[in-house]
């Protein structure tokens, strides 16, 4: 295995090319990087948005429980956001999963009817409750 020399003469552990082998990704990863944070600073707008709205209709935005609500639905809108760009986000099977979505034509028109199967829903949350400590999930 030949060994390039470094500045200095001594040899290094890199190995010298070509690998006819080795696949090239075609994801553009400074594209992904920019997308992402773009999710992120419009999540965190639309969230400011949301937040001065709550404030402006007296809604206690300081308790422990509207900031558990909060930090769920940052999480809903950039996994929307990031659906509508592509990308795939932990949410999306879970939102496909609960969510019934039905296409309804009027005429020329077609638009969709949303609901959530509650049924399904009451299952997965007593599946965690179930398997969930208080103190948490145990992590090996």
């Amino acid at each position: 295995m030949p060994m390039c020399k470094k500045p200095n003469g001594n040899s290094g552990n890199v190995v010298k090319g070509p690998w006819p082998d080795i696949l090239v990704s075609n994801v553009d990863g400074v594209q992904v990087v920019e997308d992402l944070n773009f999710a992120d600073t419009l999540t965190e707008a639309l969230m400011v948005q949301m937040l001065s709205t709550f404030k402006e209709n007296d809604f206690d935005v300081s308790s422990e429980q509207f900031n558990g609500d909060i930090a769920f639905m940052i999480e809903v809108i950039k996994s929307v956001i990031y659906r509508s760009m592509g990308y795939e986000h932990p949410l999306h099977g879970f939102m496909g999963g609960i969510l019934e979505i039905q296409e309804i034509t009027d005429g020329e028109n077609i638009h969709y009817d949303t609901s959530i199967n509650t049924e399904l829903l009451n299952k997965v949350s007593d599946f965690i409750s179930v398997n969930i400590e208080d103190d948490g999930p145990e992590l090996a």
